[in-house]
């Protein structure tokens, strides 16, 4: 799972100091590099660690690394690991079909918004 691209946002998301963030409308849970693994069972790998990416429009898509959760919703924020920027998006959980919502245009936007 730990390649180039997951380590460089994780390493990003650790220079914020916190796991827990608030914007005017989220609260926002961030997962620690221990967590990362297992934060991605039930959107791209179920239990068993079966993959549950698809190809059509709704479905989960390969390139999206789940980095935290909306802590009061359990709706999923993630990263297309495949744009540049890594936009931040997130989408209704519970859904037949997956619906992202950018959220922050880039990571590095996000970690401006929150850096002490």
């Amino acid at each position: 799972m730990m390649n180039n691209t997951v380590s460089t946002i994780l390493a990003k998301l650790q220079t914020l100091h916190t796991q827990e963030i608030e914007t005017d409308y989220m609260a926002i849970y961030l997962f620690s590099e221990e967590e990362i693994e297992e934060a991605q069972v039930g959107y791209s790998l179920d239990e068993e660690g079966n993959s549950l990416v698809g190809q059509g429009p709704g479905s989960w898509q390969e390139s999206w690394l789940v980095i935290g959760v909306e802590e009061d919703t359990d709706d999923p924020i993630f990263v297309d690991v495949k744009v540049e920027g890594y936009p931040v998006f997130t989408a209704m959980h519970g859904e037949d079909t997956w619906e992202p919502v950018c959220i922050f245009e880039s990571l590095d936007h996000l970690l401006q918004e929150f850096q002490a």
